[in-house]
């Protein structure tokens, strides 16, 4: 049985990320999220935020729910299931483990978000953030770094740099995935 430790401290913030992405959505994802607003309203959990982000990519397993900063990951959630996630996991601190991924060769069931080989095995660029970002917020976009590279290229670059710039990124990518598919 995993533990969720950071109940234990009455002060932490811990926050449930939904899916909203378009696979999440349409497995009802919407109505997840606001089902959990209104149980840990309920249960009085101040420490404890409801908030949604973008696509994860892992739309076979939707809808997905994770908890930060444990890590602690949900595939295949129902409305049914918030009763469970918000009484057991964000009150008493013990995680729904027949939420928990399950590996398709072991069987075994993984609860952290970083120990699943879809993602372990990624080196995610465009949805990276997508964990931190709420996609109708542009200032958590920003508070990861969005757009630096954009203010730098329209206030200290020539258009000459900028190109000369993208184009070594761009060779970069390509090398990083030549490497990837000669392993």
């Amino acid at each position: 049985m995993i533990a969720a430790s950071p109940n234990k401290l009455p002060d932490k913030q811990r926050t449930i990320f939904v899916c909203q992405g378009t696979g999440c959505t349409s497995g009802k994802s919407v109505e997840i999220r606001e089902a959990l607003e209104k149980a840990v309203a309920e249960l009085g959990l101040d420490s404890v935020k409801v908030d949604f982000t973008g696509c994860h990519g892992f739309c076979q397993q939707g809808p997905i729910a994770f908890v930060e900063p444990e890590g602690i990951f949900y595939t295949h959630v129902a409305v049914e299931d918030v009763p469970e996630i918000a009484q057991s996991h964000l009150r008493d601190g013990q995680p729904v483990e027949r939420l928990f991924y399950q590996d398709p060769i072991s069987g075994e069931a993984v609860p952290y978000y970083q120990e699943i080989n879809f993602y372990r095995k990624q080196q995610r660029v465009m949805f990276g953030q997508a964990r931190a970002i709420d996609p109708t917020r542009i200032e958590d976009y920003v508070a990861v770094g969005g757009y630096q590279a954009l203010a730098k290229a329209l206030s200290s670059m020539q258009p000459e740099e900028v190109i000369d710039a993208i184009d070594k990124q761009l060779a970069e990518i390509q090398y990083a995935d030549a490497a990837e598919a000669a392993v």
